[in-house]
């Protein structure tokens, strides 16, 4: 049986390039297996050429993934080729939203969401553009190495949700940050991360009049807020911010009150210590206690926080 007598081909492709292509847009693997018994080293001829649309570039774009997984296993270098757009598999198939080809793509090989495509952005870069919260907490379970991957800008994930508005994607990778296993001082070095202009999230998030982000980054309270940009600005002095300005200056406000508190209990305690029983002194403990750590929350959370 031929590909052209076959029932599962359309027409009668003029080509082998056709044939392959319309193979893998419909993935049909059985016309796969005649294309390679008709040549043998077809997939070879494909790997060899650059920036080329290869059949799992088709198939990833059109959702086939079961027709990929066979040429995966068939032809593995395929995976990390880019076409001439620059765009890997796996960039085609999220850029098509086709998230079970994503996954399974995923799982044939974690690091395929940190190939490069063009302007140096990967996999991980798109889902956080496309904000798909399930296929981001994949890829960060499955490679939490991609969270420091940068652009050609030298823009992180923060970065590229910011400038994408993206305020899901924001919130997964922070909630991430918060529950990983990364260490304060890498927490801190990824949220001051400066791009190609200097710019960290918040002197973005800032400049675009985007507060919410503003508060979700200000909550951490291991922001560097007066790190400087090419233009010498920091994420406070950015102008236009609109509501981000206010925010940023409640949480200022918030913490100098918090001190100003701190200091009148600890006075209070002193004397009541002197003055009070023993009962009533566990008592006041007990209270300030309360009341510092509510002090303390508010100070590095202003209202409206998310977590």
């Amino acid at each position: 049986m031929t590909v052209e007598s076959s029932s599962i081909t359309i027409g009668r492709p003029s080509s082998m390039q056709e044939r392959v292509r319309n193979a893998a847009n419909e993935g049909v693997i059985e016309a796969l297996y005649e294309l390679i018994r008709e040549k043998a080293d077809f997939l070879r001829d494909i790997d060899q050429m650059e920036f080329v649309d290869t059949p799992l570039h088709v198939a990833a774009a059109a959702g086939r993934t079961e027709f990929a997984l066979e040429l995966l296993d068939l032809k593995p270098s395929l995976a990390t080729k880019l076409n001439q757009d620059g765009l890997s598999p796996i960039h085609l198939a999220l850029q098509n939203e086709h998230a079970e080809t994503v996954l399974s793509l995923l799982r044939f090989d974690k690091n395929l969401v940190r190939v490069k495509g063009k302007n140096g952005y990967t996999p991980f870069h798109y889902a956080v553009m496309n904000g798909d919260r399930p296929v981001l907490n994949e890829f960060l379970k499955d490679c939490p190495q991609c969270i420091h991957d940068a652009t050609n800008r030298n823009e992180t994930g923060l970065h590229v949700a910011v400038q994408n508005n993206s305020f899901e994607a924001f919130q997964v990778l922070m909630l991430w940050l918060w529950r990983s296993d990364c260490s304060v001082r890498e927490i801190k070095r990824i949220l001051n991360f400066k791009n190609r202009d200097g710019d960290t999230a918040l002197h973005i998030a800032a400049s675009k009049n985007q507060p919410k982000i503003v508060r979700l980054l200000t909550e951490y309270g291991i922001l560097n807020m007066k790190a400087t940009n090419s233009k010498n600005l920091t994420g406070q002095n950015q102008h236009d911010r609109g509501k981000s300005k206010e925010i940023l200056l409640s949480a200022y406000r918030a913490i100098f009150v918090g001190a100003i508190a701190l200091i009148q209990l600890i006075s209070d305690l002193k004397y009541n210590i002197k003055t009070m029983s023993g009962d009533n002194n566990n008592a006041v403990l007990v209270v300030t206690v309360l009341i510092l750590t509510a002090t303390y929350q508010a100070a590095l959370s202003p209202p409206g926080g998310v977590f």
